[in-house]
């Protein structure tokens, strides 16, 4: 019997010895010993678990844990549990984010900004921060820091310093002097290069012989040290102290003596010292102290460093041609420092420089090419005022890399070559615009000539950002300068007449970028150059209308930047949509929604007089159409004469002429607004537009106010006029819209007008409900705008009374309605028409929220009236709101809750015993559970508003609380639940206000009502549950857990069972802030089901985890063809921020990304043909040397070509070639097939005689009757189907489909074993010659495979039992 080997999940393997200690039974592990010695008097030879970090923990949950009277068991327990609290997360929420609890919680809140080095050293200097903060106990150098630092800290106290900059430097100085240990040089060192920084310039001056001395004898003895740290720190400390120096100082040969140290540097075979170097040296040259000016000094700052031209000689040393004999590392290390440092160069040697840089981008290495490409990219990319670059130059360098094009083919360097060039039109723009604009046409015509050909996408899109870029930041402030445009008139006009030959190939690839260039010259287009712009938009018009054209949506927005900046003159000009004076050109009726859109700045004159025509002819023809019962066109012409309407609103963007074009629309617009409901929304939506744009216009607002008079009463109408559908309520909606805002401009005499006309209709309209509410609405508006007096005198009369109004009794309702008809009957009177109970409480309830949204109107407003008002009236007004709870309808309580805000925020001396307050929260706390949203959402707010009234008083919080919570001991659950909402709301706003102690005797009053048997107050208690563990920090919340674990395992199972997707939820939040395994010890054991949903999410978080780490373990694909241009030089505050990492061991704080997969090196191709071999010592020889190869465009063309072989040869123009060469070979052993042979409909027939089952439907042996009747009825003798081929054809296969060649692999293994085959008996025989005809299995090294070692042999024994099992078979029958 073989072993048992177990396939338990989880199990792993023991430990193994190493190759060749098989024999050594000691154990590496020595856990239990260790423990035994740790307890006789000697030190913990193990780790104990107990660090600063887990008595922090302990701390928080002993600190903020509930003090409750509980036995000393509990308490035990709980100290348990806190000690397992060692591995939680202190971090709070999912940012990760350190918390500090609030100072008001308690007097014992521990300090969470020390650290475990701030318990051995007391410094008090903020330049050493980073390494108190950031210290490392298991870093040998942060030990020695620490202890340098300490020690230095006690001198200068016992000497009674006061720990400043400048005694710290003396002390660390003299500490220097006296290190002879490289570990205490290195610590001395690295402190220094840190606190260097803040000591004042007048201290490094006087300093500076003796301490540049000291430095440069250190990196003398150690230049050739393998201690990267004590390099970088020396290097440092020399960058700012020489940046410290004076101008006068630099005329020393002393000082360039020392600055030469650092400049030796910059090319050291260590990657951290040689950028600690050229870091060095870049803030010397251009963040001296003298090289920045100072804002209350107005001295000249000099444009060159003393040093700049010592660098650049030095420089240039080392990147002539003959430094690339020893090697290309020299070479790429300067040019990586001269990005740098180039741009403050002297004129003289930036010409030098760039003539060295472009020297060397004649040399056949890629990596050289593109650095090159790199440095003169920061160059150009420099700001004007931290570069020396003049004009000149930069047109010399601008044509000199015109010049040193790459082969359009090879990607890498295009993309980069376009870049620099790019860059360096916009530097050159902006140096000198007039050098720019005659030097562009080449650069373009390439771009749209090659670049735009290329079938390399990536060169496409380089093309059109380099295009959009020149256009932008060259030809743009050529265009607003009418003397550079006259100037230059002609090179402009050539720029957009080459970009629109682009158009001109129909089977461009790029035709996108194409469009989207032309979309920028639109976008920077003016009047000025309108006239060089109409051929390209009527060219693009054109190519739109031509055939088989699939780029829309870009023309659209091509014209539509057209539209915005020329308007829409301009382009229904150069494309009409009128081909004549009864014609419309339907096929650009595409225009209209571009034009909707993009309309601004226009003339209203101009759809006065132009689209006004259209649309008056459309609708004529429309109706001309429909008596024509041509059904089709009518409805097309309709929606034309919408659309040309939809058009106003546009125009009215910011037009220019209100003042002059109004009053030439104004009559039909209001025409429009009387007569055609269906151009409504268009012309009043105008109205609004043309108002909001004209409030800093006072001359347009007072022409749109004249026609005040006009509208308002045709607005009133359409208002006032019963909806009938969807659309008209809609118009009355947006009616009363129009109305509200055209009130602000209209005069005072009519708003007082149609306020007395409103009220008269108000009292005339009794009873009816439409008009009523109509009426209301506009009172709402008119009102804001009336006197003090008028305001009061609608409050008393109308605004009150329909507050107070109450609903009678039903039955009492309809007794009176009862009376009443009969003592009308007795009098012989008529019965009149009376409403209904039903409408008559619909009635009572709009009455009732139109009152209180007038009386919100008022509270709101800012007019001095209104404000009068509330004054003369605060008491009727209180009243009215405090005494109406009872009486309000339910659709008007959010509008009420609302005033009340208002009110209490009127009303500055409120206290927590004022009768406002109280009344606000107890019906704002009801509110909270009402069915409508608003309501809530007002309740909630109105909570809040009381709270940060009383928030500011002595003993507020705990009032507004005690409001609060009265409630919890109400008998029913509804309001015990509203109370709850109430709690969470209060909670989530005032947390900070309320302290440790309240906030913790809140959770407990919500854990009780978690533990009663009603599902909503559970639910409402878990939704504080939830908003407490948001807004309370993790520290505080750790105290809090046992508490609230043990409540939710003593819930009823009921409300567990309610209550489980909101349990998930914080189980999953506590999850991620504690782990597991602590929450697993806070809940008791004898609630197997919470247990069970903690394990199950902390499979599903690991499940997580793992995916999160094996995507980030992926390598990224990069491709070999991107060469990104980096971006612009370091600005002066990035070169004086010191981002340079100069202490070695802050570097090794931050995590490390696992390192990529090493990029194949880059390669270098030329190309060249038999015929004409490159030259290399030729100037042009460059452009035949690429970083793409070459052949894998033709691998690709191969590729595909195969794929798609249809069995003829092609000529290169695509032409068929066929002779009667390719028929004459055909194979004599091929046998004819019927072209009815069933096999021929499928095009995997091949392969089903060897993957394909027999049918269950068939009997045993059937199916091999079923092929030979098959091969009998095709014609077949011993060969394979397969390959048969019809008689007498000339057909060779080959392609795809039906037409593959059938003798391939798939088919001749599926008839292998055919030539074995007996031709008159069954079974197989044996040929002279070969092997004997027994199956043989196929090898493979798949079988080699350990895991797939039982399905293999599965396999194998399938195929002795088949065998076995026929010869039973045959047994039997016999």
């Amino acid at each position: 019997m073989g072993k048992f080997r177990s396939k338990i999940k989880g199990t792993t393997k023991g430990k193994r010895w190493q190759k060749g200690q098989s024999s050594n039974s000691n154990p590496k592990t020595q856990k239990y010993r260790q423990m035994a010695k740790s307890r006789f008097f000697q030190e913990n030879l193990g780790s104990t678990g107990l660090t600063q970090q887990a008595v922090l923990k302990h701390d928080a949950m002993m600190t903020y844990g509930h003090s409750t009277g509980k036995p000393q068991s509990e308490k035990e327990n709980e100290l348990i549990i806190a000690k397992e609290l060692e591995n939680m997360s202190m971090k709070s929420g999912e940012d990760g984010s350190e918390s500090e609890y609030s100072g008001t919680m308690r007097s014992g809140t521990y300090k969470t900004f020390q650290t475990f080095a701030s318990d051995w050293s007391q410094c008090s200097n903020v330049s050493f921060s980073k390494l108190l903060n950031r210290f490392d106990s298991n870093n040998a150098l942060h030990k020695e820091m620490l202890a340098v630092l300490a020690a230095v800290t006690e001198v200068i106290k016992e000497q009674g310093g006061k720990q400043t900059s400048t005694e710290y430097f003396a002390a660390l100085m003299e500490t220097l002097k006296a290190s002879e240990i490289e570990e205490s040089l290195v610590a001395t060192l690295t402190l220094l290069s840190m606190g260097v920084k803040s000591v004042p310039q007048g201290v490094l001056r006087k300093q500076f012989s003796d301490a540049a001395t000291i430095f440069t004898d250190i990196l003398e003895k150690n230049a050739q040290s393998e201690n990267g740290a004590l390099l970088r720190s020396v290097i440092g400390c020399l960058s700012v102290l020489l940046r410290a120096q004076e101008y006068a100082l630099w005329g020393d040969s002393s000082t360039m003596r020392v600055f030469e140290f650092l400049l030796a540097f910059t090319l050291h075979s260590k990657p951290k010292v040689r950028k600690a170097a050229q870091h060095a040296v870049t803030s010397i040259l251009r963040g001296s102290c003298f090289m920045i000016p100072l804002d209350e000094q107005k001295t000249k700052v000099p444009k060159l460093h003393p040093a700049a031209n010592r660098v650049a000689e030095y420089c240039l040393s080392q990147i002539k041609a003959e430094a690339l004999l020893s090697g290309h590392r020299t070479v790429l290390h300067t040019l990586t420092m001269l990005r740098d440092v180039l741009p403050v160069f002297s004129k003289e040697y930036i010409k030098t420089t760039c003539e060295a840089i472009l020297s060397l981008m004649t040399h056949n290495n890629v990596y050289i090419k593109t650095c090159c490409l790199h440095t003169l990219h920061a160059l150009l990319s420099a700001p004007s005022g931290g570069s020396n670059l003049p004009s000149a130059l930069a047109v010399q360098l601008t044509r000199a890399l015109l010049a040193a094009r790459p082969p359009s083919n090879d990607a890498g360097q295009v993309l980069a070559w376009a870049a620099v060039l790019q860059q360096a039109y916009c530097c050159l723009a902006g140096l000198d615009l007039n050098l720019c604009i005659p030097n562009l046409p080449p650069f373009v015509t390439i771009c749209v000539t090659e670049l735009w050909l290329s079938d390399v996408a990536d060169i496409n899109s380089a093309s059109t950002n380099a295009l959009k870029a020149v256009l932008i930041d060259c030809v743009k402030p050529a265009a607003e300068s009418e003397e550079i445009f006259l100037k230059h008139k002609s090179h402009i006009d050539s720029l957009f007449k080459t970009i629109g030959t682009g158009l001109d190939n129909p089977f461009n690839q790029a035709i996108r970028h194409v469009i989207m260039t032309i979309a920028v010259c639109f976008e920077i287009a003016n009047e000025r150059i309108a006239y060089a712009l109409t051929p390209l938009l009527r060219k693009l018009n054109d190519r739109r209308e031509s055939h088989n054209f699939h780029n829309h949506k870009e023309v659209e927005y091509a014209t539509g930047c057209a539209v915005k900046s020329l308007g829409p003159e301009f382009v229904l000009k150069t494309i009409p949509l009128r081909e004549g004076p009864e014609t419309i050109n339907l096929d650009r009726s595409w225009l209209l929604p571009v034009l909707k859109e993009k309309i601004t700045n226009s003339n209203l004159k101009f759809f006065a007089t132009e689209i006004l025509e259209m649309a008056t002819f459309c609708r004529k023809k429309a109706r001309e159409l429909t008596q024509a019962q041509d059904v089709p066109g009518s409805h097309t012409y309709e929606l034309l004469c919408n659309q040309f309407w939809a058009l106003l609103p546009s125009f009215c963007n910011n037009p220019k002429d209100i003042k002059e074009s109004f009053k030439f629309v104004a009559r039909v617009l209001g025409n429009v607004l009387k007569d055609n409901p269906e151009f409504r929304l268009s012309v009043m939506q105008a109205l609004r537009k043309l108002i909001t744009c004209s409030q800093n216009d006072d001359e347009a607002s007072t022409e749109l106010g004249k026609f005040a008079k006009n509208y308002l009463p045709i607005l009133l109408n359409i208002y006032m006029s019963p909806a009938k559908g969807s659309s008209a309520e809609g118009q009355r909606l947006a009616a009363l819209e129009t109305i509200q805002v055209y009130l602000t401009i209209s005069d005072q005499t009519l708003r007082e007008e149609l306020f007395n006309n409103a009220l008269q209709q108000l009292d005339a309209s009794k009873d009816k409900h439409f008009q009523r509410e109509s009426i209301l609405d506009i009172i709402r508006l008119l009102v804001l705008y009336q006197s003090s007096e008028q305001i009061e005198k609608l409050f008393e009369s109308w605004v009150y009374p329909l507050c107070e109004t109450v609903l009678e009794d039903p039955k009492k309702f309809k007794r009176a309605k009862k009376e009443k008809a009969e003592a009308m009957e007795e009098g012989g009177e008529s019965k009149p028409a009376e409403l209904r109970y039903k409408d008559k409480a619909r009635l009572i309830e709009m009455e009732h929220k139109k009152a209180y949204r007038i009386l919100e109107e008022i509270f709101k407003s800012t007019n001095d009236n209104c404000k009068q008002f509330l004054k003369a009236n605060y008491k009727k007004i209180k009243k009215l709101l405090m005494t109406s709870l009872n009486k309000v309808a339910d659709s008007s309580k959010a509008a009420r809750l609302r005033c009340i805000e208002h009110l209490i925020n009127e009303s500055p001396q409120l206290t927590a015993q004022s009768k406002l307050l109280k009344s606000a929260v107890a019906e704002s706390v009801i509110c909270t559970r009402d069915i409508n949203s608003k309501c809530r959402q007002c309740a909630f707010t109105l909570i809040a508003s009381v709270g940060n009234v009383l928030k500011n008083q002595d003993g507020g919080m705990q009032a507004y609380l005690d409001m609060i919570l009265s409630g919890l001991s109400a008998d029913l659950p509804r309001i015990v639940s509203a109370t709850l909402r109430a709690v969470a709301s209060a909670l989530y706003n005032f947390s900070e206000d309320m302290g440790l102690e309240t906030v913790q005797g809140l959770l407990e009053k919500v854990a009780q009502q978690m533990l009663t048997n009603n599902r909503e107050i559970v639910a409402a208690a878990m939704s504080v549950l939830k908003v407490y563990t948001k807004v309370i920090p993790t520290e505080v919340l750790a105290g809090s857990l046992p508490l609230i674990f043990k409540t939710l395992s003593s819930m009823s199972e009921d409300c567990k069972r309610h209550s489980r997707l909101e349990i998930g939820y914080f189980l999953t939040r506590m999850l991620r802030k504690y782990g597991a395994d602590t929450i697993e010890k806070l809940i008791p054991g004898s609630d197997e089901v919470m247990l069970r949903r903690l394990r199950n999410l902390r499979k599903i978080d690991n499940r997580k985890k793992r995916m999160k780490e094996n995507q980030r373990d992926q390598p990224e694909n990069e491709s070999e063809l991107d060469m990104p241009i980096r971006g612009t030089s370091k600005t002066l505050e990035e070169i004086l921020a010191d981002s340079d990492s100069e202490m070695e061991f802050m570097d090794e704080e931050e995590p490390r990304s696992k390192p990529k997969a090493k990029k194949a090196r880059t390669q270098a191709w030329i190309q060249d043909d038999p015929d004409n071999i490159v030259d290399l010592a030729d100037v042009s020889a460059a452009r035949k040397i690429t970083a793409t190869d070459p052949r894998q465009k033709q691998k690709t063309t191969e590729v595909k070509a195969k794929k798609k072989d249809g069995g003829f040869k092609t000529a290169p123009d695509g032409r068929l070639i066929i002779t009667d060469e390719d028929f004459d070979d055909d194979d004599d052993e091929q046998e004819p097939r019927p072209s009815g042979d069933i096999d021929t409909d499928t095009d995997d027939t091949d392969d089903e005689a060897e993957d394909s089952k027999p049918s269950k439907l068939l009997k045993p042996g059937a199916k091999r009757r079923y092929d030979d009747i098959l091969s009998i009825k095709s014609g077949k003798s011993g060969r394979s189907r397969a390959s048969t081929v019809t008689v007498g054809s000339k057909y060779k296969a080959g392609g795809k489909g039906i037409h593959r060649p059938l003798g391939s692999a798939a088919s001749v293994a599926s008839s292998m074993g055919g030539e074995y085959k007996a031709k008159k008996a069954k079974g197989d025989m044996k040929k002279k010659g070969k092997h004997d005809p027994y199956a043989y299995l196929p090898l493979s090294r798949k079988n080699l495979n350990k895991r797939k070692k039982a399905v293999t042999s599965k396999q194998f024994k399938g195929v002795v039992k088949s065998k076995t099992k026929g010869g039973k078979l045959k047994g039997m029958r016999k």
